[in-house]
Order: C-alpha cells, then sequence, then structure tokens
C-alpha cells in the first residue's frame, strides 16, 4: 500500500465520520454475540461515543455492558466499564456521583478473590 494511501487512511480514522463508522459496524456485530463479546463490544462502543463528546449514548451502551456483564460475568472487564462510567460522569462535571462510582469500584476490587 502506497505511504501516500496509508497517511490519507490514518487521516481519516480520526475524523468524527470514522467514529461513526465504527460505532455502525460494531452495533451490526453485535447482533448475534452470547458471550462476553457482547460487553466488550457495549463497552467498545462507550468509548467510541465517549471520544466524540456523545456522553448520552456512551452512558447508554456503559449500561448495557453492565448489564450484558451480569449474564456474562467477567471480572476485568467489569473493572474497565466501572471505570469508565466515572469517566464519563467526570467529563460531565458530574463529580460527586464520579467519586461515589470509584468508591463503589475500590469496594468491588477489594472484595474480588482475583484482586
Amino acid at each position: 500500500m502506497p505511504k501516500f494511501l496509508l497517511f490519507i487512511l490514518s487521516i481519516i480514522s480520526f475524523s468524527v465520520l470514522s467514529q461513526n463508522a465504527q460505532i455502525d459496524s460494531i452495533k451490526s456485530i453485535l447482533q448475534n454475540q452470547k458471550d462476553t463479546t457482547l460487553a466488550k463490544s457495549f463497552h467498545e462502543l462507550t468509548l467510541q461515543n465517549t471520544k466524540i463528546e456523545d456522553y448520552e449514548n456512551a452512558t447508554l451502551f456503559n449500561k448495557k455492558a453492565q448489564a450484558q456483564l451480569e449474564v456474562t460475568p467477567d471480572t476485568n472487564l467489569k473493572i474497565f466499564v466501572a471505570n469508565y462510567t466515572g469517566i464519563i460522569h467526570l467529563k460531565q462535571n458530574r463529580v460527586d456521583s464520579a467519586i461515589h462510582v470509584y468508591n463503589k469500584l475500590i469496594e468491588f476490587i477489594g472484595d474480588s478473590p482475583s484482586h
């Protein structure tokens, strides 16, 4: 692949349109997932929506990831998802709520046998 084309593709990947394309692509994968892939996909949608500062959708997908982790538990992913809940709250200047999330996360990590 020519270097110029690679350069153009890298520029495009940082645009909002590219972020939206990634979001659409991930949404289409979600239809038939049964394992932690579904929770991971929702978490990825959370990350992508946070990058474009769409905190409403980031929160929506974050909640879906949390719900999916109740069905198919993954301790490490649960920690990442909870951490991102706090990040979203901080980006929305909801500091008290973020502190509450992080305190619950600390309790969860302390109670978790693998950590």
